[in-house]
């Protein structure tokens, strides 16, 4: 029994390791428009060879749990997109506390992101990221191996999309 808990734990430790040995660089940054009015927009730009990334975004109203986030990932495989096994339906702030502070704070040094980004809601304004570069040190790489994917970000609001953006990224061992 003991043998099978050190086991464990080094496979864990294996996996914690690997992530410090992948990077992530972004291919493209999509914008989603809402189907009768955008209250969420994102515009992005891919800087220089290392693939810094530069988003501007612009909340037309607060980001609060009215608005639901669907996040799907997609992975290219064998010349098409392959829906990955991750979908997640949120809350916007359950969102922004689970899944955006948990996997992208690394991005948020070059911003004017609230300070307090997780205590809800994301205030209506203007906020931009500057020259981030993505790491994978938190990112769950053990079910996201090195490739090419697809993150789709649906926001919507009373059933209806609102906004939103899609990120094309490789993970790099």
């Amino acid at each position: 029994h003991l043998a099978k808990v050190f086991g464990f734990l080094r496979i864990l430790n294996n996996l914690q390791c690997s992530s410090q040995k992948i990077s992530v660089r972004f291919d493209r940054f999509e914008t989603i428009e809402g189907e009768s009015e955008t209250l969420f927009r994102y515009t992005a730009k891919l800087v220089g060879r290392e693939r810094l990334i530069n988003v501007t975004i612009v909340n037309a109203i607060d980001f609060d749990n009215t608005t639901k986030v669907l996040a799907k990932l997609s992975t290219f495989k064998n010349g098409d997109w392959v829906k990955h096994n991750i979908d997640i339906l949120s809350k916007g702030c359950e969102f922004i506390k689970n899944y955006f502070m948990r996997y992208m704070s690394d991005v948020t040094e070059k911003s004017n992101l609230p300070d307090d980004l997780h205590n809800c809601p994301f205030k209506k304004g203007e906020y931009y990221i500057k020259d981030a570069k993505f790491t994978a040190k938190t990112w769950p790489t053990a079910i996201m191996p090195p490739g090419l994917y697809k993150a789709t970000f649906d926001f919507m609001r009373d059933g209806k999309l609102v906004g939103g953006f899609i990120g094309i990224f490789d993970i790099i061992s």
